[in-house]
């Protein structure tokens, strides 16, 4: 009974055996093949990847430009308030200096005025002498008509 059981017992354990030899061989066979098919996922993911970054890049390269079109753009619209302050400063200095000259003739115009006006008040006071004189004579030529 025990070399049944011995018996039975290699050959289970060559039963065994040439299971375990048969999945070595299956094993040595997939794992190859899942190895390659992980290599080739880690290669397509890093491609992937660079494909991603060379997008990234490429984007960053657009913003970049457009960043710069839109500081020059800026800079631009600063250079034309820049002239048209420019201008307007130069139409307002030339206002000014219309006005001061203007309000310079008046002035003159002013001062001539007052001039003319204290010799027209001088001509009057004049005047009004001379008809004081002329009525005093009159008055002097009645009185000496009167004693004749």
């Amino acid at each position: 009974k025990a070399r049944d059981e011995n018996s039975k017992m290699r050959m289970m354990n060559e039963d065994l055996e040439q299971e375990n030899t048969i999945l070595k061989r299956e094993n040595e066979h997939e794992f190859p093949r899942e190895l390659k098919q992980l290599k080739d996922k880690i290669n397509d993911v890093q491609a992937k990847r660079e494909m991603e970054r060379a997008e990234l890049n490429r984007l960053q390269r657009l913003l970049d430009r457009r960043s710069e079109e839109k500081e020059f753009d800026r800079v631009e619209d600063l250079q034309y308030d820049l002239d048209a302050s420019e201008e307007l400063r130069q139409q307002l200095e030339e206002t000014v200096l219309q006005q001061e000259t203007l309000i310079e003739e008046l002035r003159l115009e002013l001062n001539e005025n007052r001039i003319n006006s204290q010799l027209d008040d001088e001509r009057v006071k004049e005047l009004e002498c001379v008809v004081d004189i002329m009525n005093e004579t009159k008055e002097n030529e009645k009185k000496i008509n009167a004693n004749d």
